[in-house]
């Protein structure tokens, strides 16, 4: 049995996705953020750096224990290798999987700390702003760079649909908040409402209780 530690709307929602896509057998286990139970020694136990999410695949002694959302995504589709999910292994497809996937999650992700944690960035407090505007700069940039490769085509991967686009779609929920939200941008928007439209996708946003809007 797989165990996906979560918490409403964060990175943990990938993965909740991708699980309610494939069908898959799986229990959520609900970490409260609010009450800081992502830094509890318990919790700390699994992520030594209290981050979120964390797998656990199997029990006792030989259970996996797995963080980082793309490892776990990753890990769910080599579970689950005949899936219309995942693309073989060697295959051109699977490579433009690894390098969307790294590069939403080194580069769009990364830069998301910076956005919503300036003040970690600086050590002048006055200039937090200012490093929060050059993120959301940046951001616009790499998510132009993501409107650009669904130019005409439905995914990113082309006409199959992928855990990249799963992945875009909770980075699009990220920065809704923005002067410019990626769901303003014509292929990303129409992307955006295809997959809010899935009904796995509306299962997971009903199971973590996320309000509307979702993007």
């Amino acid at each position: 049995m797989l165990q996906l530690y979560y918490y409403p709307g964060n990175a943990s929602i990938t993965p909740h996705m991708l699980l309610e896509e494939l069908g898959v057998s799986y229990e959520l286990k609900f970490v409260d953020r609010t009450k800081k139970e992502h830094k509890t020694p318990e919790y700390l136990a699994l992520h030594p750096s209290g981050l979120i999410p964390v797998l656990i695949d199997g029990e006792g002694a030989d259970r996996l224990v797995l963080h980082e959302t793309v490892a776990v995504c990753l890990h769910i589709l080599d579970r689950n290798p005949d899936s219309e999910w995942t693309p073989a292994l060697g295959s051109p497809e699977r490579a433009q999987l690894y390098k969307w996937l790294c590069y939403m999650t080194n580069t769009i992700q990364s830069t998301y700390l910076m956005y919503f944690y300036s003040h970690r960035y600086t050590t002048d407090q006055a200039g937090k702003d200012a490093v929060a505007a050059a993120a959301e700069a940046r951001l616009n940039g790499s998510f132009d760079i993501l409107e650009a490769a669904l130019e005409g085509k439905p995914y990113l991967l082309g006409e199959q649909i992928s855990v990249c686009d799963l992945y875009l779609l909770m980075l699009s929920r990220w920065g809704r908040g923005m002067t410019r939200p990626p769901r303003s941008l014509t292929n990303t928007g129409a992307l955006i409402e295809r997959l809010l439209e899935r009904p796995a996708v509306k299962r997971t946003i009903e199971q973590e209780g996320v309000a509307p809007p979702f993007a």
